[in-house]
């Protein structure tokens, strides 16, 4: 179990960055390519560096993702 730490979206997909140094890649419902988050990369170099392992799922799983919530993986 591990605990949420940030989750970040780009128009096509959500990052959720978790406290034991895994993110969850995993797409988005609909893709949104007009709204681009100017902070999104700044935010994610900032989040990347305690990234020990990336999980890329291919459906959206985790619905209610939300800082601080613990998620069973």
């Amino acid at each position: 179990m591990a605990i949420v730490k940030k989750c970040l979206n780009d128009a096509c997909t959500q990052y959720i960055y978790l406290d034991d140094g895994r993110v969850i890649r995993q797409p988005q419902n609909k893709c949104d390519i007009k709204h681009v988050n100017t902070d999104f990369i700044e935010e994610a170099n900032k989040y990347n560096r305690d990234v020990r392992e990336t999980i890329t799922v291919d459906k959206h799983m985790f619905k209610d993702a939300k800082e601080g919530k613990k998620l069973e993986i």
